[in-house]
């Protein structure tokens, strides 16, 4: 614990003298604890590493007048007084009732504290004059709760290296480098001096955990005659720390103007007479394409695809999937787009941008194309145990539930075995006219084992099947056992076997 020395530095409430101080036991005290915060003029927020002041503030209850206050606070581990403060300040005036003393402790925080709640002891030591020429001294005692709360920090950047003249689009970037949320972080206003500046996404960006970030997006239109300058832009935030203490920044983004040489405009296009089309999950659809180089030069193109997530999309010229062509001027050429979704892909309308780019990514050309998803096919497969035994020329069962985990119904539902030679299998009921999406049915599975059947484990591989879909294999160990009886016969014949020796022994032993 560490002894820290205050100086008292506002009385207020300050009224008429009385001459006599109530009746004191030894540890009663006149003073009591109001409250204590960071910060001296208004309550901040700190964080491990800060030098910041405690303010204390106390209750004095006794009209009668103290002098020669001495104010020292031992501190928890973790905090370290900060210079040496007069600790003997001294006040002789008469205050009234109630009145509030506000004491002030500059301390370091150490990085090894963590946010949370703490507690310092205040000595106090002070003097009253009870009764005329003579003075009573007096000690109190008091625990001073005080908490570290951590502070967000928040700081602007902007994702694009350079600007170009027109209209465009900015990433902003909002990053929480303290060690508390931000709480309501707000865009207040994006502002240039040089350029019109609108906000694609709403003003309010919620609340931002310390290490995370945040994009906003930005509509900003340069003017001509910015090539080659710096054009600035403000951005101003506002958010609340864990104390609901506002707090507000206001950074300017530098960002360099790129010079960019004048593009002659390259006549190529691609077009397609379907570009909307509707397909079932997993089922390939074919967009015909036509790209045309009505240019007076020859071209060498490479052609992109942005496949949703799983999608396979290609470009094919019959079974040759493409990824440039080589156009001479005014020629064309008729290409298929093949897409084909996953089997598990959600119901709904999915778009592939298309887009025929030169080697250096200029795009030449470009169009949407759009699917929507009618349906998606997916079953799985469960079996009651994946090991269980029999014995040689006997039989086993089980259960096998398979279940739709597709989005549409199936059709012709069946289960699908794979055992050894000669093994035999029965499955109730053989099939299922249909099952509805999430729904599941139990079949009944029963497998049996010739009687010559050797000792040891088989595999047998199951299957889920419907019209449309096929599970995924799952596996059962059985393992196959000599009948009982047959070990039986065999001690049997042992020991006849042994009483046949006895009598032979016992017959020639006589001779």
């Amino acid at each position: 614990m560490k002894k820290l020395g205050s100086y008292i530095v506002l009385l207020v409430l300050v009224a008429s003298t009385l001459s006599v101080a109530p009746d004191r036991s030894d540890d009663a005290g006149y003073f009591e604890f109001e409250k204590a915060y960071w910060g001296t003029n208004q309550p901040i927020e700190v964080s491990p590493g800060d030098v910041a002041t405690l303010t204390v503030v106390l209750r004095y209850d006794v009209t009668v007048s103290f002098r020669n206050l001495e104010a020292n606070l031992s501190l928890p581990a973790g905090f370290e007084s900060v210079g040496e403060p007069d600790a003997n300040t001294s006040h002789a005036s008469t205050v009234a009732s109630g009145v509030l003393v506000k004491l002030e402790f500059p301390i370091f925080i150490t990085l090894d504290v963590e946010a949370g709640d703490y507690t310092a002891v205040l000595d106090l030591e002070y003097y009253i004059s009870s009764r005329p020429n003579e003075i009573i001294r007096y000690e109190d005692e008091l625990e001073i709760p005080f908490k570290v709360t951590g502070r967000p920090l928040i700081d602007a950047t902007v994702s694009n290296d350079t600007l170009i003249e027109g209209e465009q689009q900015v990433l902003v970037e909002l990053s929480n480098d303290g060690d508390a949320t931000a709480k309501n972080l707000k865009i207040v206003k994006v502002s240039s001096s040089s350029a019109s500046v609108e906000l694609d996404s709403s003003e309010l960006l919620g609340n931002l955990i310390p290490g995370d970030q945040v994009t906003v997006p930005l509509s900003l239109y340069v003017p001509e005659g910015m090539n080659g300058k710096i054009l600035s832009l403000v951005v101003e935030a506002s958010y609340l720390g864990p104390l609901n203490i506002g707090y507000s920044i206001s950074e300017t983004l530098q960002i360099h103007v790129e010079e960019v040489e004048e593009v002659t405009e390259v006549e190529v296009t691609i077009t397609t007479r379907y570009p909307e089309v509707t397909v079932e999950a997993g089922k390939v659809v074919q967009y015909p394409a036509s790209i045309a180089n009505s240019d007076d030069a020859d071209r060498l193109l490479f052609l992109s695809i942005e496949p949703p997530a799983d999608w396979k999309v290609v470009f094919k010229s019959g079974v040759l999937e493409v990824s440039r062509l080589y156009l001479g001027a005014g020629q064309s050429e008729n290409l298929v787009i093949e897409a084909t979704p996953p089997r598990t892909v959600d119901i709904g309308a999915y778009t592939i941008p298309v887009r025929v780019k030169s080697e250096e990514g200029t795009i030449y050309a470009e169009m949407e194309l759009k699917a929507t998803i009618v349906g998606s096919y997916d079953l799985g497969l469960d079996l009651s145990t994946l090991l269980t035994s029999v014995a040689s020329g006997s039989s086993t069962s089980f259960t096998a539930r398979v279940t739709n985990t597709g989005q549409t119904s199936v059709t012709g539902i069946g289960l699908e075995a794979n055992v050894p030679e000669d093994w035999e299998f029965s499955i109730s009921p053989v099939r299922l006219d249909l099952l509805g999406s999430r729904e599941s049915f139990t079949f009944d599975v029963v497998v049996e084992t010739p009687g010559n059947t050797v000792a040891g484990d088989y595999m047998v591989t199951l299957v889920g099947s419907s019209d449309q879909v096929e599970s995924d294999q799952v596996q059962v160990r059985i393992t196959v056992a000599t009948p009982t009886e047959w070990g039986l016969y065999g001690v049997g014949v042992a020991v006849l076997f042994i009483v046949v020796l006895v009598l032979v022994f016992m017959k020639f032993k006589r001779r």
